[in-house]
């Protein structure tokens, strides 16, 4: 029974990250390697990660990756910018 639970879990993380990292764009050998930062020993195997802390985990992936966004945003002249 406890081995369904599991892979239960599993199957929820990987529906997330399937929907919230691959299907909005974001690269996901970046989300691997914020994954690992957060946690040095196997940190993008998704079982040794609770639901709740890698819905956390993403979400300040999602904060860093427009913060960054925005910082390139910044760097280009105004003249070069092009409207949309």
């Amino acid at each position: 029974m406890e081995y369904l639970n599991v892979c239960e879990e599993r199957l929820k993380k990987q529906t997330f990250l399937k929907k919230d990292i691959l299907e909005k764009g974001y690269d996901p050998q970046e989300f691997q390697e914020f994954l690992e930062k957060k946690k040095r020993d196997g940190g993008t195997n998704i079982d040794i990660w609770e639901y709740q802390e890698l819905k956390d985990v993403y979400l300040l992936f999602k904060t860093r990756f427009f913060n960054d966004l925005l910082l390139a945003c910044k760097r280009i002249p105004f003249n070069q910018k092009q409207a949309f």
